[in-house]
Parts: C-alpha cells; sequence; structure tokens
C-alpha cells in the first residue's frame, strides 16, 4: 500500500514525547508556558480522544471474571494483573512495581478497602508520580490476602523477567478479550493499557460519572484528559437524562 499522503504517527509520537519532556524540565524549574500555545509546543496528545469509549458492561466485566477464574483460578497472576489494573487503572510499570502491602479501611456502610501505593512514572512531576488506589472488590482482596501469605512483596508471583512477564500478560490478556469477542486492535495490541481505560469507565459507572473522583481515583492529574481520552459518556447513560 502506498504511504503518499498519510501521517507519520511514529513521528508525532516521538515529537510528542520529546515536548513533554520540555515540557516538564520547564515546570521542574517554575517555568511556565502562555496557555493557548500553538506550534510544536503545544503538546498535542497523538489519538487524543480517539479511545475513549473502550469499555465492558457490568455483564462482561462478569463474564471476564468467570472465565479466569475457571482457566487460571482466583490465586493466579492473570486474576490479580486483570483485576487490580482495573481497580487501579495503573500503567504497566506501575503495576509491576506495585507492592503487595495496603491499609485497610472500613466504609461507612461496613465495607472494606484496600488503600495500596502505586508510581506511575508518566507524572512523577506530581507528588513524585505517587498514587493512592482503592482496591474494594472482595474477591481482588481475597487473591492479594493468599498471596501475602505466601509472603510475597509483589502482586504476581512469577519469576520471569520484565519483558518475558509482560509477553505472559499480554498473551493472558488477550484471551480474555477474545473470548469476549473483543477482537479489535486496541484490545489485541495494547493489552495491558486498555485494563486502564476499562477500569476508567468501571469507576465512573459507579459514581455516576463523577469525573472529579476518578481522576484522583484512577490517577489521572487533569479531569479534562479522563474525560476526552478515556471517559466518553456511554449513549445509554445520556438517554437515561433526556428521557
Amino acid at each position: 500500500c502506498s504511504n503518499i499522503g498519510k501521517k507519520n504517527q511514529g513521528m508525532n509520537t516521538t515529537v510528542y514525547s520529546k515536548v513533554q519532556a520540555i515540557r516538564d524540565f520547564c515546570s521542574f524549574y517554575d517555568i511556565t508556558w502562555r496557555k493557548g500555545i500553538s506550534g510544536v509546543m503545544s503538546q498535542k496528545v497523538p489519538h487524543h480522544g480517539k479511545y475513549a469509549d473502550i469499555r465492558f458492561t457490568q455483564e462482561e466485566f462478569e463474564e471476564a471474571d468467570l472465565f479466569i477464574k475457571e482457566k487460571w483460578g482466583l490465586d493466579s497472576d492473570i486474576f490479580r494483573w486483570f483485576w487490580i489494573g482495573v481497580e487501579s487503572c495503573a500503567r504497566f510499570g506501575a503495576l509491576y512495581n506495585m507492592k503487595n502491602d495496603w491499609t485497610e479501611i472500613r466504609t461507612k456502610s461496613g465495607g472494606k478497602v484496600f488503600l495500596m501505593s502505586v508510581i506511575e512514572s508518566k507524572t512523577d512531576t506530581i507528588r513524585g508520580g505517587k498514587w493512592t488506589k482503592f482496591i474494594a472488590r472482595h474477591d481482588t482482596q481475597k487473591s492479594l490476602e493468599l498471596l501475602k501469605s505466601r509472603k510475597c512483596d509483589s502482586i504476581f508471583e512469577s519469576t520471569l523477567p520484565e519483558y518475558t512477564f509482560r509477553l505472559k500478560i499480554h498473551k493472558e490478556l488477550s484471551e480474555i478479550y477474545s473470548h469476549l469477542g473483543k477482537n479489535d486492535s486496541y484490545f489485541q495490541h495494547h493489552s495491558s493499557h486498555a485494563l486502564r481505560h476499562l477500569g476508567a469507565h468501571y469507576w465512573l459507572s459507579k459514581t455516576n460519572y463523577n469525573y472529579g473522583i476518578i481522576a484522583e481515583v484512577g490517577g489521572w492529574h487533569t479531569i479534562d484528559e479522563l474525560k476526552k481520552s478515556y471517559g466518553q459518556i456511554p449513549p445509554e447513560k445520556i438517554l437515561e437524562v433526556i428521557e
């Protein structure tokens, strides 16, 4: 196929990353950029908003949960990776380095929540990249407790090198998505990052799309980024209001 007339998306992404680095450097030294600046320093995000509608229905989450339990079990690395990925909305690197440690708190209704910490290198200029994550599902908590009983410090038990582990997780996540009929390129090529998208809608749907709260829960430093790139309101949610 001819590439004539097509944009070089790889180059766009490279330029964006370099611009991000420059802006982060300036931010560290309290140098601000004029609002509304145009050109290469505008920091427009490649594919911004293109995948904001990626989500699971409640039924699909339940089907994924059942599939994982039947194939690998509740006390498995993929079970923890999937559900902690969804509940934390953390990126791969943050999940990979996440410690299996938490502070347990009780909600007003008597529920139990694990407060866990991750470091997101992408937002290391904000709070040093540290975010608190809220693990609220009973089965996710149980899986973590089982792992901790074996004195495992990470959220996974595998001792594979990071690259090999990444391939293993990618393969297993792809199986889950394929089982649910999610064979489009984003799920299959960005299997772990898709969890961040799923997590955004998982929490937004529980809070009637409260972007302010979920930006904090999921680790988005601006509501605008969450709304435009991850949390597009589903049509059926809009229909609930206008009907």
